[in-house]
């Protein structure tokens, strides 16, 4: 008897199967390269998304953490993996009227070429700029606050009971206080 005429039901492959639909709108299409890269899957989130958007479209650290759910060291560490791999490069350069601002170049494959310009090697814009620009000052609540450093010397008892009172039989770490404030085990 042949597979075709057995009552046996059909053997169910493991896997995913993809229910696709055509798109003719709104729709961003993804190297599998891109999709498919070992690494942090939020790197892959973060290239979707920027690719998705318009020519344009902010894409600073701030305007991605609205975005996100994660915040700006994670999201930064994903731009310097993209940076590094090719699919994103960031320009900082001199406006018209002097400001510093930072473009940035989305490929839909690393080093790729503009369609519209086949052979076209994008051309680096004017030297980087050492500056930074200047932030916004915090106000004194939110600066953050130095954390207290311990005393130079601790105090330390001078009983023989405070050897004997930790497990290990050596001095503990901390001097205990007892509830009239004073030093001792």
């Amino acid at each position: 008897m042949t597979s075709a005429d057995s009552n046996a039901p059909a053997r169910v492959s493991s896997g995913v199967t993809h229910i696709r639909a055509r798109q003719t709108a709104h729709f961003t299409i993804l190297a599998n390269r891109l999709a498919q890269r070992a690494g942090s899957a939020v790197t892959v989130g973060v290239a979707a998304y920027i690719l998705s958007l318009p020519d344009g479209a902010p894409i600073s650290i701030q305007a991605l953490c609205t975005h996100f759910a994660e915040g700006k060291v994670v999201i930064s560490a994903a731009l310097r993996e993209l940076e590094a791999e090719g699919w994103l490069e960031r320009r900082v350069e001199r406006g018209p009227r002097g400001r510093v601002v930072t473009r940035t170049f989305v490929y839909d494959l690393p080093g790729a070429m503009p369609d519209d310009q086949p052979g076209a090697v994008p051309q680096p814009g004017p030297e980087p700029v050492a500056e930074p620009e200047p932030h916004q000052e915090l106000a004194p609540s939110h600066r953050r606050r130095p954390r207290p450093r311990p005393p130079t010397s601790w105090p330390v008892s001078t009983t023989a009971t405070a050897a004997s009172s930790s497990p290990s039989g050596r001095s503990p770490r901390w001097p205990r206080r007892s509830r009239s404030g004073s030093t001792g085990a």
